[in-house]
């Protein structure tokens, strides 16, 4: 609230505005929810002629995810002449969080094809996408793939493995998962193992 504030004060002023602050401004806006005022940016940048590069597709990518308008996110995606880790990123986990699951895993997988590395959080954000859709056989497979790209499991990783077989019944996989794990099982786990007991009845 007082980034935006400060951003009106910066526009009376006639302060020359630069692609660095627009992204702080969006990044506030998707923190608030404020979608008519990151719309509004959007409208400035491309009024003043603004490329839009990497990091300010990025931001305005995130900014319409976190505000639910995922159609103008996709739009502003496949509208960007360079993407990287962090543009994909954003997409899928703005897909996921918005229960668009089977198309979160499609825009992974598109991800990969492309030849984009994805990092833990895109791993977060994939199984975050799994679970809600219940694609649990195709959630797996990810956190299997992890290993290919190098990324050591976080325990936000083994927190979505329990929720994806907890939200699809699967509750003794759940439980054998939780023994194999390598480190101590943490609240996260705990409470997905939780809730999935609670919600199909296993007391």
């Amino acid at each position: 609230r007082e980034a935006l504030v400060l951003f009106d004060e910066m526009l009376s002023a006639g302060t020359t505005v630069g692609e660095a602050t627009l992204v702080s401004v969006l990044s506030a806006c998707a923190q608030m929810g404020a979608l008519d005022r990151g719309k509004w940016v959007h409208w400035h940048a491309g009024s003043r002629g603004m490329q839009m590069s990497v990091k300010l597709g990025t931001a305005l990518v995130d900014m319409y995810s976190k505000c639910g308008a995922v159609v103008t996110a996709m739009e502003v995606f496949e509208s960007m002449a360079e993407r990287n880790v962090y543009t994909w990123t954003s997409v899928v986990s703005g897909l996921a969080m918005n229960g668009m699951g089977t198309e979160c895993l499609q825009l992974f997988k598109r991800m990969e094809s492309a030849g984009i590395q994805p990092n833990g959080v895109s791993f977060v954000a994939v199984l975050g996408g799994c679970s809600m859709a219940g694609l649990v056989d195709e959630g797996r497979a990810c956190f299997d793939s992890m290993d290919k790209y190098g990324v050591d499991p976080w325990k936000e990783h083994y927190g979505c493995m329990v929720d994806l077989y907890g939200r699809a019944g699967r509750l003794d996989d759940a439980i054998n998962f939780i023994n194999a794990m390598p480190v101590e099982p943490h609240e996260g786990v705990w409470g997905a193992l939780l809730n999935a007991s609670r919600i199909h009845n296993r007391v």
